[in-house]
């Protein structure tokens, strides 16, 4: 039987629709891992992850990669709600 789904985390929000991980960097904000199985909130290393993917990957493309440590593959990347608006999506 699955769980049932837990609510997003408070004061956390999704990154702008469209929004690249060089629009993180740039914007120098903290992006997030959050498991909608279990509730697990992780550090993402956008660094670590531009080096892999290229700074010009999409994090949408991103989040179905991946997987948390109870083995659910539902995650979502999330940031602080105060940091939102520092992120300007690549045109």
């Amino acid at each position: 039987m699955m769980p049932n789904p837990i609510s997003r985390p408070r004061g956390m929000s999704t990154p702008p629709y469209g929004a690249r991980l060089g629009d993180l960097l740039a914007a120098n904000v903290e992006l997030r891992a959050w498991c909608a199985r279990c509730g697990h909130l992780a550090s993402a290393d956008a660094v670590a992850l531009a080096k892999q993917h290229g700074d010009l990957a999409q994090l949408r493309d991103l989040e179905r990669k991946l997987r948390c440590h109870c083995s659910a593959r539902e995650g979502h990347f999330y940031v602080r709600d105060s940091d939102v608006q520092r992120i300007a999506p690549y045109r």
